[in-house]
């Protein structure tokens, strides 16, 4: 029992989650006697998990009933996690096959050229299929705001609750609720008074996934909580797997997770500035404040910030730190971050950094020449 209490553990579970990695929670004792050792987070992120339990019998033995449960569990993940397919996380999002096929369906260009007709007719008649079949798909807007391009987010918060606080109180405690709300109304709507439905249709990842899951905004809420309780536990200064964590947190494009990579950009560790540096680009955010601070940290002391900014900048094509990139590149002391610069130069491949690079390469040239001239004269 001590180890479900342990920091180590609590580390591993939330860097695990936050990268999106498969946990399958074992244990050998009975799961009412692990809630009690749970805490809030812990018992958040793992507490919907397929647990598998092996009970040990009197004669000191475990049991292997629940083996077989375990490794199907196991080679469902694994399947999911094949190439082209959705991680397990988010599968609960299952979109009609009929619907699918219609997506992969033949382009128009692909039909026989002597069957322009019939296939125009198909076509129509596979849409109007289609849109038949969408009028029973329904979700929490549909059903409680139809024809409303946005709610007054007192509303949203009222209806929300009604539906769904029995539901999040398997989740999580009494006292936590409010907390779950107040991730919706300050990291999802950033605190304004009113909720669009394009802020909503956005955050459940685009109109195709609400057309599989009528939860899905319910479903998104709390797997955000528990990616925010994650990401408060691996970023605490005593955190095992603090630099692992930031990395990963570069897959997520959520304004919390941005604005957390900025906060550790000023770091007192070069290590986390760096990674975070790196994270950010992958993130491919264009919040000006975020790009600002990253073309700052190409003044960083430490040369793999310096680095790091270089390329995420480059990778986010940013057209305002060409200035800065080509500073770095024709200045800087180390050149690695010079290479980087040029790489980052390359990388936003607009026509003002083309011309900097083809400037630049004539100016270096023409110095060259000179030095030379310069030479065979003494």
């Amino acid at each position: 029992m001590d180890a479900i209490a342990s920091k180590a553990l609590s580390d591993e579970v939330s860097l695990a989650y936050i990268s999106d990695k498969p946990i399958f929670p074992v244990t050998i004792y009975d799961y009412k006697t692990l809630e009690n050792a749970l805490d809030f987070s812990m018992k958040l992120i793992v507490a919907k998990l397929n647990w598998s339990f092996f009970p040990m019998g009197q004669d000191g033995t475990f049991s292997e009933e629940f083996l077989p449960t375990l490794i199907k569990s196991v080679s469902k993940v694994l399947n999911h996690r094949r190439p082209g397919t959705i991680s397990p996380r988010t599968s609960v999002i299952e979109v009609p096959s009929s619907i699918v096929q219609e997506l992969t369906s033949p382009a128009p260009e692909e039909v026989p050229a002597i069957a322009p007709v019939f296939f125009n007719n198909w076509r129509e008649r596979v849409r109007r299929s289609r849109r038949e079949r969408l009028k029973n798909h329904s979700d929490f807007w549909r059903e409680n705001f139809a024809g409303r391009p946005e709610v007054p987010w007192k509303e949203f918060r009222e209806t929300f609750l009604e539906k769904y606080k029995e539901r999040i109180l398997t989740v999580v405690p009494e006292d936590k609720v409010s907390w779950v709300i107040n991730l919706i109304y300050g990291d999802i709507l950033q605190l304004k008074k009113v909720f669009a439905r394009t802020v909503y249709v956005t955050f459940c990842g685009g109109a195709a996934m609400l057309e599989g899951d009528p939860n899905r905004f319910y479903h998104r809420v709390m797997d955000y909580a528990k990616g925010k309780i994650a990401m408060k536990g691996v970023f605490n200064m005593d955190s095992t797997v603090r630099l692992i964590a930031i990395d990963n947190l570069g897959q997520f494009k959520t304004a919390s997770v941005v604005s957390c990579l900025q906060g550790l950009l000023t770091d007192k560790d070069a290590n986390t500035r760096a990674v975070a540096a790196i994270a950010l680009g992958k993130t491919g955010t264009s919040n000006q404040r975020a790009l600002k601070k990253l073309i700052a940290k190409l003044k960083d002391e430490d040369r793999m910030v310096r680095e790091a900014a270089c390329l995420s900048l480059g990778h986010l094509k940013s057209t305002d730190a060409i200035p800065y990139l080509v500073d770095k590149w024709r200045n800087d002391v180390i050149s690695n971050v010079r290479n980087a610069a040029l790489m980052g130069l390359r990388m936003v491949d607009s026509p003002q950094a083309r011309e900097a690079i083809r400037v630049t390469k004539v100016l270096d040239e023409e110095v060259d020449k000179l030095k030379r001239s310069m030479l065979m004269r003494h």
